[in-house]
């Protein structure tokens, strides 16, 4: 409550030092509480938690934790937090997770929830640059073999580490081997929709639209899906000229995305205005390029759609003040201005 929910950014000088004040305070009680058990894992790891947001236990963590985590190696809830503490966004390096994920995963239980964590912290740890190959190489696709047969021991009812593998490759840019692996293991997902969605969404960013368009209409017919699954629909549909569905798509996205999905909702209301510009339609270009900007001030080419469908329906000073914000957040929308328009900053 100190700081506010928003993002780091929005959070007022007053708010961050009540929150530092909160997790001093915290900090003293969770040290009295490991004094008193140095093998409590879960003040263990609420005090890497906090150490995260102070910026503290850099270059090396505590004795204290190192004794906690030889003292309770049965449970994976610290080194967890551990890993995360250690990867490059936060106060660790590529090398020091990937040692530590080596060192401390043969002592976690063997669960769906050990391999889920550790594919997860060999991505975060690859983010500067070399996660394709790490994540989509010979070894690693043995680890996801034996995750998903270790997985499938103890809860033969559950899909976590198939989607959480089908995630990772494609987030990290292994599309062909996220299409691969789903085929694979297209039995092992619980819900076919999910399925259907996975593989969909690595087609569509290894360019084959239509396919992943297909899939996702499939996904959707099944019922019961979230709005990433229109999301990605309205985005597989408008790259196959298929307007119709893709406005149909996107909106749907737009009603059951969440709030904080900004850039997606946005991006949605900027490709529906894109889509009535091919028809000409300026009028309602203007309400979802509006819409657009509304919900995600970042974006220039939604302030250009704007400015430009403004200039259409003949609101000159309209279009100006829209394409100075369009240029202000990327310059190079000030040639395609001037390509449409030679004489706007004259307006």
């Amino acid at each position: 409550k100190s700081r506010g929910s928003g993002y780091a950014n929005t959070v007022t000088e007053a708010g961050w030092r009540g929150f530092r004040m909160h997790l001093k305070i915290a900090t003293e009680h969770y040290k009295l509480a490991v004094e008193k058990d140095e093998g409590n894992s879960v003040a263990l790891s609420l005090l890497v938690t906090i150490g995260l947001g102070r910026g503290q236990l850099e270059g090396m963590l505590p004795e204290i934790v190192r004794k906690g985590l030889e003292r309770t190696p049965e449970d994976g809830l610290l080194a967890s937090k551990i890993s995360y503490y250690l990867t490059p966004r936060w106060h660790g390096s590529r090398e020091q997770i990937i040692t530590f994920v080596r060192d401390e995963l043969p002592k976690w239980p063997n669960s769906g929830g050990k391999f889920s964590c550790m594919l997860e912290r060999l991505s975060l740890a690859s983010e500067w640059g070399n996660s394709k190959f790490l994540l989509s190489s010979p070894a690693a696709q043995a680890v996801y073999e034996k995750a998903v047969a270790r997985y499938k021991q103890q809860w033969p009812e559950g899909d976590y580490v198939v989607k959480k593998i089908a995630k990772n490759l494609t987030t990290y840019k292994s599309y062909s081997a996220a299409i691969a692996f789903c085929r694979k293991h297209e039995q092992d997902f619980i819900k076919q929709a999910d399925y259907k969605f996975y593989l969909a969404k690595a087609l569509f960013f290894s360019g084959k639209y239509a396919e992943a368009q297909g899939l996702l209409h499939e996904a959707v017919e099944m019922g019961n899906v979230d709005g990433e699954t229109y999301f990605y629909l309205g985005r597989a549909a408008i790259r196959v000229e298929d307007y119709v569905t893709a406005r149909q798509a996107y909106l749907k996205a737009v009603e059951l995305l969440p709030v904080s999905e900004i850039w997606k909702r946005g991006y949605a209301y900027r490709d529906i205005a894109m889509f009535y510009s091919v028809f000409s339609d300026y009028k309602s270009v203007k309400t979802y390029a509006a819409k657009a900007t509304k919900v995600d001030p970042s974006q220039a080419h939604s302030w250009y759609l704007l400015g430009f469908a403004e200039y259409k329906l003949g609101n000159k000073k309209a279009a100006k003040v829209e394409f100075n914000k369009a240029v202000k957040l990327d310059s190079k929308y000030g040639a395609i201005i001037r390509k449409e328009c030679p004489l706007w900053k004259m307006w």
